[in-house]
């Protein structure tokens, strides 16, 4: 049996419409996935920004204690607490 008449331009013309679906959504899909990187690169930015940060405050903290500890043992020396 052969192929109604047409069918063989019609099979064509429906790959056609198909691929060119297919062209559309990879299209869409690379935009997301473009905007998605975008947006993973900011959030590593700020966490790195968060990480520099938090050093910088430990070691604030850290002499911020220093400083605290020197101080409270001189004051304790001055009263005469502790030994010189």
């Amino acid at each position: 049996m052969s192929p109604p008449a047409g069918y063989a331009v019609e099979r064509i013309d429906d790959t056609r419409d198909k691929v060119i679906a297919l062209e559309v959504e990879v299209k869409h899909l690379n935009d997301k996935m473009d905007s998605m990187v975008s947006k993973l690169d900011e959030i590593h930015a700020a966490f790195q920004q968060a990480k520099g940060v938090k050093l910088a405050m430990l070691v604030g903290f850290t002499i911020f204690g220093g400083a605290i500890g020197a101080f409270i043992t001189k004051m304790l020396a001055y009263f005469g607490i502790v030994m010189k």
